[in-house]
């Protein structure tokens, strides 16, 4: 039998604009997907640790939530 995981994969959408975070979302909805978003730093790492997306899309525009994001994966912190 096929897991909830392996039949939805996750997709975590990381940005300061909730506009990008959504049409990601659209996108996504033509697939079998769930999507989260996270607009805060805090949300972004709870979520990769407690959720565990198999893909995170990251605005790597932001220097409040994409870049600390992306190092902390550059240093071997996450996946959590």
């Amino acid at each position: 039998m096929v897991s909830e995981q392996e039949r939805f994969p996750r997709v975590l959408g990381v940005a300061e604009k909730p506009l990008v975070v959504d049409v990601v979302t659209f996108t996504l909805k033509h697939g079998d997907f769930e999507t989260r978003r996270a607009e805060r730093l805090g949300d972004a790492f709870a979520l990769l640790d407690d959720w565990q997306p198999q893909l995170a899309v990251i605005d790597l525009d932001s220097d409040r939530i994409g870049l600390p994001i992306m190092r902390e994966i550059v240093k071997g912190n996450y996946p959590g």
